[in-house]
């Protein structure tokens, strides 16, 4: 009887240790410490309050070369998390910003696929003119 108990334990121990490995290897593609990022420029509104970041991210094979703009406060460290994205784009290079007063930031793109852009941030208010022609 304790012989098919320890079997059961073994067996249940190598299933679980199987579904662990398969877990890893299954969310692994989702964590972002394969991403490499890069700091394109920093653009502060007019007095300085706010910085506009525009930074680089690719994720190897899971994630497509994309282009993000994040808003912060000044003094606030630069996270590259979606939290503070306010446009991600497939393209790179193709975008300028532009400060009109603290609460205005204007942003030119051209780019056929936009996967996120926000009209607001904070006081913020964001206008952005995509010049790709559908």
């Amino acid at each position: 009887m304790s012989k098919i108990i320890s079997e059961r334990f073994i067996q249940t121990k190598i299933h679980l240790l199987i579904f662990l490995t398969l877990c890893t290897f299954l969310l692994g593609g989702c964590i972002d410490s394969g991403c490499e990022i890069a700091n394109v420029m920093e653009v502060p509104s007019t007095s300085g309050k706010y910085i506009a970041t525009i930074y680089n991210k690719e994720c190897n094979a899971t994630i497509p070369f994309n282009t993000h703009v994040c808003l912060t406060i000044k003094g606030e460290p630069f996270s590259p998390s979606n939290e503070q994205d306010i446009l991600i784009m497939k393209d790179k290079d193709n975008i300028t910003l532009s400060w009109l007063d603290d609460q205005h930031l204007k942003i030119s793109i051209k780019s056929s696929q936009v996967y996120k852009s926000e009209k607001s941030w904070n006081d913020v208010s964001i206008e952005i003119v995509n010049e790709v022609k559908d």
